[in-house]
């Protein structure tokens, strides 16, 4: 969403599960690919004309993470968005860096929250960027199912509401 605000083009969504790739669809994406290893290197590579000027990682895989580097032009940037745990690892060729690539985490809340809360909120009531329907909802007994739904990708948010109509939001790991 966040791109297509931006005026990028193209806008390359790559997951693994159908449902996901067709919400990306209807929220803007350009391009949709199932993930496929160096095959989906190679489709990215063709719709950019050679490869990505950013590249947004957010699975904090490491193989995913690694597509995302190597998918880069030169002097293009990645940017890895999701919430790494420490022991896996990643790596690439050295040399690729040489052609000014920027590889780089994102701190949470990293922000100017001035500025960017009420941008935010301002898109949101435009209906440019419907972040409800990023949220699946699911009664507080369902808790576990919703858990699930965050864990495997089901899901992007995962949220249960209590009898008060609180809601519990559970981040997706995948």
């Amino acid at each position: 969403m966040a791109a297509r605000i931006a005026g990028c083009d193209p806008i390359i969504a790559v997951d693994r599960l159908p449902s996901r790739l067709a919400l990306a669809r209807e929220l803007g994406t350009t391009h949709t690919l199932e993930s496929r290893g160096a095959e989906t290197l190679a489709e990215i590579r063709q719709i950019t004309g050679g490869g990505t000027d950013f590249a947004l990682e957010t699975s904090a895989v490491p193989a995913v993470f690694r597509l995302a580097v190597d998918g880069l032009r030169g002097l293009g940037s990645c940017i890895l968005v999701g919430s790494a745990r420490a022991g896996p690892e990643v790596s690439f060729e050295m040399p690729w860096l040489r052609g000014g690539r920027i590889v780089r985490g994102v701190i949470p809340g990293d922000g100017r929250p001035r500025d960017f809360i009420p941008r935010l909120v301002d898109l949101f009531m435009a209906g440019r960027m419907p972040l409800d329907r990023l949220i699946t909802r699911h009664d507080f007994a369902d808790i576990n199912r919703a858990a699930a739904n965050a864990t495997s990708g089901a899901a992007f948010r995962s949220a249960s509401v209590d009898r008060d109509r609180r809601p519990s939001v559970a981040p997706c790991r995948k």
